[in-house]
């Protein structure tokens, strides 16, 4: 679901930016960990996903629909087993997106769960403030700074969770004012983090 970035930024500050369309965190740490060889010493990585993790796509009718399967447990292993050869998997923050504006931009062949759209983006934005909470810990028991790159998009407001959709430009990718928000957001958590790792290291 949606594009899943992979950006490296060495501490030396060359960075590169990837997309892999609907790829997972399991998937982008295959491909991390099948190339890892290749990658400068001491990289740190950032993995960016939608709700990819929580969401799955209907092969006949194209239909997105709300999963509840996570494997995050399994995917920490991985990072950790990647920290010990010098590359440090940063996973960043995710964010929910909105069923009925996004099957309405896409080619859905029959809308099997329209009916269940809202309850459905209820849940998956309460499945994700528990997972973007797993993800801030396990950055940090790693010491990595956390990029919060929902914060503008998923927003605590009057004790409530407010889903601000208009910066998504189809309901589930991010529009150009995102984009410049993340960007910002993944700098200033890449200078801290290498800040951090050089202070583990004294």
């Amino acid at each position: 679901m949606g594009n899943s970035v992979v950006r490296g930024m060495a501490p030396v500050g060359s960075d590169r930016t990837e997309c892999y369309p609907g790829a997972n965190w399991d998937q982008l740490l295959s491909i991390i960990t099948h190339s890892y060889r290749t990658i400068h010493a001491n990289c740190i990585i950032f993995l960016s996903t939608g709700p990819v993790e929580l969401t799955c796509k209907d092969k006949k009718s194209r239909e997105v629909y709300l999963r509840t399967e996570n494997e995050f447990k399994a995917i920490e292993l991985r990072i950790n087993t990647l920290k010990k050869r010098g590359v440090y998997v940063v996973l960043c923050t995710t964010f929910p997106m909105d069923f009925q504006l996004y099957n309405n931009h896409s080619k859905v062949v029959e809308r099997v769960y329209e009916e269940c759209y809202e309850e459905m983006k209820a849940h998956l934005i309460d499945s994700i403030v528990t997972l973007n909470h797993q993800i801030a810990l396990m950055n940090d028991r790693h010491n990595y700074a956390t990029p919060f790159v929902h914060s503008h998009i998923l927003k605590r407001m009057h004790g409530k969770w407010k889903f601000r959709s208009w910066y998504l430009r189809d309901g589930l990718h991010p529009n150009e004012v995102t984009q410049r928000i993340q960007e910002w957001e993944l700098t200033a958590k890449a200078s801290a983090t290498i800040t951090r790792l050089a202070n583990e290291k004294i």
